[in-house]
């Protein structure tokens, strides 16, 4: 029986060669768009604090923690583009730090980035970039302030999704079984938005509750990269576009005016929630 499964991976293997780049571009309703919409929302570049208005050349230094809310086998199971596959390997961390840095332009515009580094992580290596231009205003009662934002993410994300260790040995999935090496795979979380958002004046000097609304674009891309017991290679592209409405609200506490901290829920309604937790630095503090 084993003999037969392994044949069988080896003659899916020749079908790949020849589709090898081939180009999948699953529906807005598959479980392929619906994977990549969830892994999008603790992804996206969102505010994760209270908007400000911030004097010229203030920079801030700023390290993010977003939760990466599981994704469960149903919606991790392909249904178009490798169809009768188990689920893919996605769960494989939990949260995924974000270093930031935010720099003030002047006439309440402001300029943030963010890289993380390409640092495998239980064999998940990312190099990923984060960059935001905001236009912030006083409005309403004094200390209350409204922004409009612009934001993008974009680079890699690479690892074992597709055929993990453990899978290679597993006659039950042919797609897998008898691989030398896991696959090497690619996600691409490309992502631009925009979001409007709106901040009371602090409550005792401290705590500033804020929330907003956005919309967010995804233009995902994932590059399979497994080469199978034949040595046949599947590098296979996924695309996907999809449009997601965003709503987000959180708190931001400053009890100095060089250290702050924020918590924020960041959900695409129809997706997911994910929650993330802030702590800045301004360098040289604030007035």
């Amino acid at each position: 029986m084993r003999i037969a499964v392994a044949v069988s991976g080896f003659l899916i293997g020749l079908t790949a060669a020849a589709a090898a780049q081939d180009v999948c571009e699953p529906g807005p309703n598959s479980n392929e768009a619906q994977l990549f919409a969830r892994m999008a929302v603790p992804l996206a570049f969102g505010p994760a604090q209270a908007p400000e208005v911030l004097q010229p050349g203030l920079v801030r230094l700023a390290l993010e923690v977003a939760y990466l809310p599981d994704i469960p086998d149903e919606i991790a199971t392909p249904t178009i583009c490798r169809p009768n596959k188990p689920p893919e390997n996605v769960n494989l961390l939990s949260a995924m730090p974000r270093p930031r840095v935010q720099v003030g332009l002047g006439a309440g515009w402001v300029a943030e980035g963010s890289w993380v580094p390409p640092v495998t992580v239980n064999d998940v290596k990312a190099n990923l970039f984060g960059v935001s231009l905001a236009r912030t205003i006083a409005a309403g009662p004094e200390g209350s302030a409204l922004a409009v934002r612009g934001h993008a993410t974009f680079g890699t994300i690479k690892g074992p999704f597709t055929c993990p260790e453990d899978e290679l040995s597993n006659p039950d999935n042919p797609d897998c079984f008898g691989g030398e090496n896991p696959s090497e795979d690619t996600y691409k979380p490309t992502t631009f938005g925009v979001e409007a958002e709106y901040a009371l004046s602090a409550a005792a000097g401290r705590l500033r509750p804020y929330a907003g609304i956005g919309y967010n674009r995804l233009e995902p891309r994932f590059d399979v990269g497994f080469t199978y017991a034949g040595g046949a290679v599947d590098n296979t592209e996924v695309k996907v576009g999809l449009d997601r409405m965003t709503l987000f609200g959180g708190l931001t506490w400053i009890p100095s005016g060089h250290f702050a901290a924020s918590a924020e829920v960041y959900s695409a309604p129809e997706d997911v929630a994910t929650v993330r937790v802030l702590g800045r630095y301004a360098l040289g503090g604030e007035d």
